[in-house]
């Protein structure tokens, strides 16, 4: 998959595509039918797929005080795109001048700079200026420019719509496992084991810390997790937080593997979300403390059956 970073308008693909549309965020089931779609297009038509798309939600370029609103971390959302076949992946800027394309000079775009042949989108996609542009105006205007649009229906999961907004409302109050159900996936992350101030190994219980990004839509607490490290899968509790006990100002992903004894320093790690346990909080004593993860540990267990 190759990969476009930057300014719309310096953007050039020279082979003819299919293109999906869209935010993205979360690479849900919904996104992820769209986007095979485009693949599946592509290949039955011989063309190209592509993706294009935003490494932030939309509203946070008019919010600029917007915070934990990202989903998937961009590396994250570039590893499950690449994952569905993609030729293509394009990240474009989120400026003023892409923001306010009146839609026509959107589809001329589309046309120009990036070879559309066919256009996938979910039902309810707007774009161009004040969103005046949506699937009517595509599918009125597209023919102009001898693009066909495909349209996907929303898609429905437990009565409920699946949309990235449910999915952050249920990452921050805590409802991983709904978040999970609409995903499509387990909720995770990943990155590069690093060295922290050791607090939680004089406790006895050591961890594996990740950085992770400070608009992650994630509630802070402890969760019952599965950590994966060099192709095996190991059961594990992980705190997202700030860990108040010690006082901690930088919000940390902190996992402690059971019954796991390997020194995986800077090593990569793959962090999947089963449950919420608790809230994070205060204990008056490391003990409290001690004997608070002892409990966290023991229903981690009972989950896995272990």
């Amino acid at each position: 998959m190759i990969i476009f970073e930057g300014k719309y308008n310096e953007i050039f693909i020279n082979r003819k595509t299919v293109i999906a549309l869209g935010t993205f965020d979360g690479i849900h089931f919904g996104h992820r039918k769209i986007i095979e779609g485009a693949v599946k297009e592509a290949k039955t038509n011989n063309l190209n797929s592509a993706v294009l798309t935003f490494k932030k939600p939309v509203f946070s370029y008019f919010n600029k005080n917007a915070t934990n609103y990202l989903i998937n971390p961009i590396d994250i959302k570039t590893e499950i795109i690449s994952s569905l076949g993609v030729d293509y992946l394009i990240y474009v800027d989120l400026e003023d001048g892409f923001i306010n394309l009146p839609p026509e000079q959107f589809l001329e775009y589309l046309k120009h700079n990036l070879n559309a042949e066919i256009i996938v989108c979910g039902y309810n996609y707007t774009f161009g200026k004040n969103a005046q542009g949506d699937i009517e105006y595509l599918k009125e205007n597209a023919e102009k420019y001898n693009i066909n649009v495909i349209v996907f229906e929303e898609i429905l999961m437990e009565n409920l719509r699946v949309s990235s907004s449910l999915i952050r409302e249920c990452l921050l109050s805590g409802d991983v496992e709904l978040a999970n159900k609409l995903l499509g996936y387990n909720y995770y992350l990943k990155g590069r084991v690093i060295r922290g101030k050791s607090l939680a190994s004089r406790l006895g219980f050591a961890t594996a810390n990740i950085i992770v990004d400070r608009n992650l839509c994630l509630k802070n607490g402890v969760y019952i997790t599965l950590t994966h490290y060099k192709g095996n899968s190991y059961p594990s509790i992980t705190n997202i937080g700030y860990n108040p006990t010690f006082e901690q100002k930088q919000r940390v992903c902190e996992t402690h593997i059971l019954k796991f004894e390997k020194n995986i320093y800077d090593k990569i790690i793959k962090i999947e979300f089963m449950k919420y346990l608790r809230e994070e909080r205060k204990f008056n004593s490391i003990f409290d403390l001690q004997s608070r993860i002892k409990k966290d540990i023991k229903l981690a267990e009972n989950y896995f059956k272990i």
